[in-house]
């Protein structure tokens, strides 16, 4: 199950956006609430989030240094931003920085559906990828094991066949 934190500073807006998933059946094992990118730090440094939605302009830490604090030690975390600005500036930081959407304020509720199921897929997708890359590891590791076993296995046929021989 995924976990999903709603930053924005109107209180409206995250209790929206919370009712929005539920009436659409997105289910979650964990959703959490901040008003600004600070108080979502300290979220997101106890509960570490999947995917964070998070306004831009905010008092105290805007979105944008939200996402660049999480950048650098919880790349994993997916960034959907919500903003009310349709300023290309804001747009470009955003995907320059790797964030997964860009949305448009007043939200559409299909809109908000749709990115985040494509996101909840993107991250599904990752989980697989990083599961497969440990499983490849682990199989790398027991065919090193298997081929030192055969060439042990060999030698001591050959010395013991050589030693007969004599």
């Amino acid at each position: 199950m995924f976990k999903i934190l709603i930053v924005d500073d109107e209180k409206l807006i995250r209790k929206g956006i919370i009712a929005k998933l539920s009436h659409n059946n997105i289910s979650f094992s964990w959703t959490g609430e901040a008003a600004n990118g600070e108080e979502a730090l300290t979220i997101i440094n106890s509960e570490r989030p999947n995917i964070v939605i998070t306004d831009i302009r905010m008092p105290v830490m805007d979105g944008i240094q939200l996402i660049r604090n999480c950048r650098k030690n919880f790349p994993q975390i997916k960034f959907i931003i919500l903003s009310g600005y349709a300023e290309f500036a804001y747009a470009e930081q955003a995907l320059n920085m790797g964030v997964s959407a860009y949305i448009l304020k007043p939200i559409d509720d299909n809109d908000l559906m749709l990115t985040i199921q494509k996101v909840m897929k993107e991250i599904s997708y990752s989980q697989k990828a990083e599961e497969n890359a440990r499983e490849v590891a682990v199989l790398g590791n027991d065919r090193d094991r298997l081929l030192i076993e055969r060439v042990l296995n060999q030698f001591f046929h050959t010395s013991r066949d050589f030693e007969k021989e004599k």
